[in-house]
């Protein structure tokens, strides 16, 4: 099945699989995602399906796309102390 996906799907997908799942991937290889949770919506597959998606491109192959987001940009100090507190461990 090959499924269209709108740069809207592709962004949404990428800020999720960053955020939710800890995978920096460039925008083209999250166009598999967004199909897959545009086709999970439709209920095309079936209740405990396993699926495989295979990310080829690590985000920095396009890093502008990751500034181009409003979020702010954290920047920490290069050592542990820094990192842990802003983890917020």
């Amino acid at each position: 099945v090959i499924e269209a996906v709108t740069d809207e799907e592709i962004a949404w997908a990428y800020k999720y699989i960053a955020e939710n799942e800890g995978v920096f991937a460039e925008p083209a290889s999250c166009a598999s995602v967004a199909g897959l949770i545009k086709l999970s919506k439709k209920k095309y597959f079936k209740d405990g399906s396993t699926i495989v998606l295979t990310l080829t491109g690590h985000g920095l192959k396009d890093p502008d796309f990751a500034l181009s987001f409003s979020d702010p940009i954290m920047t920490v100090k290069p050592d542990l102390n820094s990192l842990l507190e802003a983890l917020g461990i």
